[in-house]
């Protein structure tokens, strides 16, 4: 999923909202959501590293050994 033209303050006003409900505070929610992150990192791992490279100049031995491991 690629954010452009988003209303982040929108967006930013919703994560506040879902923070204040206390799901987020659940051991199990909270492993979930890593586990769901990790996934998405695997899957995009290639697009992270030509961002990194593009951005900092990182070696893709680097994004890996760094970043995404």
């Amino acid at each position: 999923m690629i954010l452009l033209n988003l209303d982040y303050k929108n967006l930013l006003d919703k994560q506040r909202k879902y923070f204040l409900t206390g799901k987020t505070k659940d051991v199990e929610f909270r492993i979930k959501s890593l586990k769901a992150l990790q996934q998405i990192i695997i899957r995009r791992n290639q697009e992270i590293a030509e961002a990194l490279r593009k951005d900092f100049g990182k070696s893709e031995f680097e994004t890996f050994s760094n970043e995404i491991m």
